[in-house]
């Protein structure tokens, strides 16, 4: 699609893109220092955000329709449809309305004149006035604040204060009639009714045989206490969006705001708007029936009086951060009825839709209904100063609130007069509303046109005049693994953001509370080109998310966006054949699973950047280097993310369903944060998952890769309400089955080989030992000088369980057992054994064998290396930062090496140069009668086939398991236990792996 360009024009109502020149007023070394400094003192948190998907440019111009950024290299135009939030209706320094500040700093107008006449605030209250009243036939009062929350927060306050002036209307009504009945009751004037004792009794729990007089004063307590205790309700709409302010933050819907506030600020309810009856149940829920005494003749009695608590409701016509919703008119109608029958504030907050955003200077007037209360803000300061209103209907008016409510810099001439301004200008420029309604006409059949072209990408167009919500479809269905992961983790709308914003140099955003709705709410003065710019882009992204790109889509998070233009709508886009296809190319969506039936759940970190790629097709035109850098751009912000859930069958015919959750941090960027402790952002990702498995009633709850580093071992996870593991017994048993079979395929003899452990003071590493020791005559732990410790340790338990096999007769000829029985040591191990138990026997023989075999010992503790060329068989399963096994340390025969290590402890120069190295990862898991069940970004491993400390948390499901399984330090035992139990439900060693999913290679 080309566009032409347009000329510059010389008038006030249009801004075109200009052709800007080499002059760059800030240098790239300030702009850094800057955003280094809003990063690290202002806003960290949404800081972390804006970096994350490359919208962190400091803008250092703005004019009419655009804003600047420099890129170093030149002065970059953006053009911007989200306009402050909607804020710049007339665009960026508008001409007329720089004239008319600047006047004002010539003028040396007082900013701060307090308890004064104030003139510009006195002037736009009467054009408001005007205005309000043109639009409602209704005179209105307006209290002048800064920002649209400060007048929600008064709207909210008055409320309070006029519900509570009603109340004390009610209340000195009752007391009139006390006083006087009272009198008269003493003088026997009066006489109190028969029925009020049995309706005060009913009503307020009175003793009904009291005396008269003492009736009467019980009565005045109660009503005292029902009528100065009762407390106001607000009330608003679900998808409402006010403010943050405490006050305004509890009458917003949105949870992620509102909720870590909860109990601060007024009471308030949330309406459905599509149900008038809920509203009336409201209403009726939150009123008071106080009896009101009543004298006829001379009898008092008593009547009943409704005094309702609801102060105001408050509605956005169009419901902007809700996702751009209109509220209809029919539901406005019946709330303006329930207002005037029960005397509470309507208060419309036209902050956004007002100020004839949507072609007429309140939005409500195309819904035909009057409120009481009118909150204007954004456009009203006219781009250029912070300025805000409440506008209160003058009949329903108090004075005495705007003596006791003030703002130190409310009513300054200069924010005033720029409202003046900016009022005149809209009520006095026919051409600016006319092309509010035109433009907002042409985007809507725009975008319309767009959504009939991909209805699998945009779920809905919606809107009026130049405030449009574009609602894209989520893409958790699709075959792609990164449209998937984005919008499960609410990120695919800021996404988008940012690949406009990079590579059509357009700014716009999502709504923070739904992430797939996109929020246009350009300048008054966008052009028809302008309009043909924008759309042409947003054709682009929903055809690069229907063709499932994820490369074409996220190539701008690692620098590989087009070059920015200084002339932007001379830019043309590519035709839609030229985004290349990936549907139908990805790992599938998840299978169709069963329901009613056991389910688990297993999170793990993924196995590396370049495995996360075989789920993506278009992810494999990155680099290594850049799919890394993806990750690490984007990890913090992805959270967990189910990626697939299968129904897993057992040789049994016991089935469960397999949740399987990634929690989204990349290999590096893990072992960067263990090395800092920084974990506790991830831990509390496996927290979330774990309270949901918990609410869902999962049987059991799986830890794979890393998450079972940094949880230490799950022992950081504390619940008697699910079974955990770290599927580590079952990992060791299928790797140790692994490297016996890998072995006879060598044609290593079992009998008279040597296996070499490196980190057998570990964990892992000392039960691999202890099960090898089973088939194995020697064995070789390796470790630092100054760290054997440990190892002599691992020795001794090794030999500790060999005693126990050989008293159990219970043992293979090749292993060290066997040697133990035939030595010289053994004799007198028995003796000591048969005086004084097993206590310290494993020391006992470790010693008395060193001394018998010296060298040739069947476990060696050792700090030398050059041994480890003597080896057949090693493992390593060391927590090294860095490889440290080469290939000049091993030997020239067969050697089956199995690298258990995260990350490995194999140098590539191994692989690279030592043919006579056989070398595995560990086990894989063939599941019975599933062979259709592939893993979800685990082509690797093939369909039907699963990692081992999966298949432990799956057989945790078959069983009715009580406590943990493989959590915190595992044994031997362990080991044998969940290996029988993958016996019975047909789960085998489906084959070694080969390759090691932590390893980077190159794509």
């Amino acid at each position: 699609m080309e566009i032409s360009s347009l000329k510059t024009s010389e008038s006030n109502s249009t801004v075109s893109s200009p052709n800007v020149g080499s002059a760059i007023d800030i240098n790239a070394k300030a702009v850094s220092a800057a955003s280094k400094g809003y990063q690290n003192y202002s806003r960290p948190g949404l800081s972390k955000l804006l970096k994350a998907i490359r919208v962190d440019v400091n803008y250092h111009k703005a004019e009419g329709c655009y804003l600047y950024y420099n890129n170093g290299e030149t002065e970059v135009p953006v053009l911007d449809v989200m306009a402050g939030y909607g804020a710049c209706l007339f665009g960026h320094n508008y001409p007329p309305f720089v004239d008319v500040y600047q006047q004002l700093l010539q003028e040396k107008r007082p900013f701060l004149a307090q308890a004064s006449e104030r003139r510009n605030t006195g002037l736009m209250g009467e054009k408001l006035n005007e205005l309000l009243q043109r639009a409602t036939q209704k005179q209105f009062v307006s209290l002048t604040f800064s920002t649209g929350a400060e007048s929600v927060e008064a709207a909210i306050k008055y409320a309070d204060f006029r519900r509570k002036s009603i109340t004390s209307q009610v209340w000195q009504q009752f007391n009139s009639v006390y006083c006087n009945s009272r009198v008269e009751l003493q003088q026997h004037t009066l006489s109190l009714a028969p029925e009020v004792a049995h309706k005060l009794s009913a009503c307020y729990g009175v003793y009904a045989k009291k005396p008269a007089m003492e009736l009467l004063a019980s009565w005045r307590d109660k009503v005292e206490e029902q009528l100065h205790t009762a407390t106001t309700l607000s009330l608003s709409l679900k998808k409402s969006y006010h403010g943050k302010t405490t006050g305004a933050l509890q009458i917003t819907y949105g949870e992620p705001f509102r909720l870590p506030f909860a109990g601060l600020g007024p009471r308030n309810e949330f309406i459905d708007p599509s149900d008038d009856a809920a509203l009336t149940d409201i209403l009726e829920s939150n009123s008071l029936t106080v009896l009101m005494p009543v004298v006829n003749g001379n009898v008092l009695s008593c009547v009943e009086q409704k005094v309702n608590l609801v102060g105001a409701l408050f509605i956005e016509p169009i419901q902007g951060e809700g996702g751009v919703q209109p509220v209809a008119a029919e539901f406005l109608q019946a709330c303006r009825k329930e207002a005037d029958e029960r005397d509470f504030l309507l208060v419309f907050d036209e902050i956004q839709c007002g100020m004839w955003r949507t072609g007429t200077f309140l939005h409500s007037e195309q819904q035909g209904v009057a409120a009481d209360v009118y909150l204007l803000s954004k456009s009203l300061g006219g781009g250029l100063s912070k300025i805000s209103v409440t506008s209160i209907d003058r009949a329903k008016y108090d004075e005495g609130f705007d003596q006791i409510h003030s703002s130190t810099f409310a009513e300054d001439d200069f924010s005033a007069g720029m409202a003046l301004s900016a009022l005149n200008e809209l009520d006095n420029s026919t051409d600016l509303v006319d092309n509010i309604n035109s433009q907002g006409r042409y985007l809507l059949e725009g975008l319309l046109s767009i959504k009939d072209r991909y209805p699998n990408v945009i779920r809905d167009v919606r809107g009026v005049g130049l405030l449009i919500g574009l609602e894209f479809r989520s893409q958790i269905g699709r075959d792609s693994f990164v449209f998937k992961v984005l919008s499960e983790a609410k990120l695919l709308g800021h996404v988008i953001a940012g690949y406009m914003l990079r590579e059509h140099q357009i700014r716009i955003a999502a709504t923070m509370s739904n992430n797939f709705v996109m929020r246009i709410q350009p300048p008054a003065l966008i052009t028809k080109e302008e309009c043909d710019y924008l759309l042409g882009a947003l054709d682009d992204v929903a055809n690069i998310i229907e063709r499932a790109n994820g490369y074409a889509l996220c190539r701008y998070l690692v620098n590989l966006e087009r070059s920015p233009t200084s002339f932007l709508l001379a830019r043309e886009f590519g035709a839609p054949e030229d985004v290349e296809d990936y549907r139908g190319r990805n790992n599938g969506i998840p299978n169709e699973i069963d329901s009613g039936i056991k389910s688990v759940t297993f999170v793990g970190t993924p196995p590396s950047a370049v495995v996360m790629a075989e789920g993506e097709t278009s992810f494999r035109k990155f680099s290594k280097h850049q799919l890394i850098q993806f990750f690490d751009q984007v990890s913090e912000l992805l959270g967990p993310v189910e990626l697939q859930t299968s129904t897993i069958k057992s040789a049994t015919g016991e089935k469960i369903n397999f949740r399987l959750v990634g929690i989204m941090y990349e290999p590096n960027y893990v072992v960067k944060n263990l090395r800092r402790n920084n974990v506790k952002h991830m831990v509390a990702d496996v927290e979330t998952e774990l309270q949901d498995a918990i609410h869902r009633q999962d049987q059991s709850f799986g830890l794979g890769t890393y998450t079972s580093i940094f949880t230490n071992n799950g022992k950081t996870l504390n619940s008697d309400q699910i079974s955990i593991t770290t599927g580590n017994a079952l990992t060791v048993g299928m790797g140790f089955r692994g490297i016996v079979k890998s072995a006879r395929e060598k044609n290593i003899e079992l009998g008279s080989a040597t296996l070499g452990v490196l980190g057998a003071g570990g964990n892992i590493g000392t039960v691999y030992s202890e099960l090898l020791a089973d088939y194995l005559p020697s064995l070789i732990l390796f470790g630092r000088e100054n760290r054997l410790e440990r190892l002599y340790d691992a020795a001794h338990k090794i030999y500790k369980n060999a005693v126990e096999d050989i008293l159990q007769g219970n043992f293979l000829p090749s292993s060290v057992a066997a040697r133990l029985q035939k030595s010289e040591t053994w004799k007198a191990a028995r003796e000591k054994i048969e005086r004084s138990g097993t206590n310290g026997i494993g020391e006992f023989i470790y010693a008395s064998l060193d001394e018998e075999f010296g060298d040739n010992i069947p476990v060696k503790v050792t700090s030398d290396t050059k041994l480890m060329s003597m080896v057949n068989l090693l493992l390593t399963a060391s927590n090294a930062p860095e490889p440290i096994v080469f290939s000049n340390m091993l030997g020239k025969h067969d050697i089956v090496v199995c690298d258990v290590a995260v990350p490995q402890d194999i140098d590539d120069s191994v692989v690279r140069d030592c043919p006579n190295v056989h070398l595995i990862r560990g086990g894989l898991c063939r599941m019975p009668d599933n062979p259709e069940v592939s893993m979800l970004g685990n082509k690797i491993i093939g369909s039907g086939v699963a990692y081992a400390c999966m298949v432990e948390t799956m057989l945790m499901g078959f069983e009715p398991f009580k406590g943990h399984g493989s959590y915190g330090p595992i044994s031997k035992q362990q080991v044998h236990k969940f290996l029988s139990l993958a016996d019975l439900h047909g789960f085998e060693l489906e084959s070694v792996k080969v390759t090691n999913p932590f390893d980077q290679k190159e794509t």
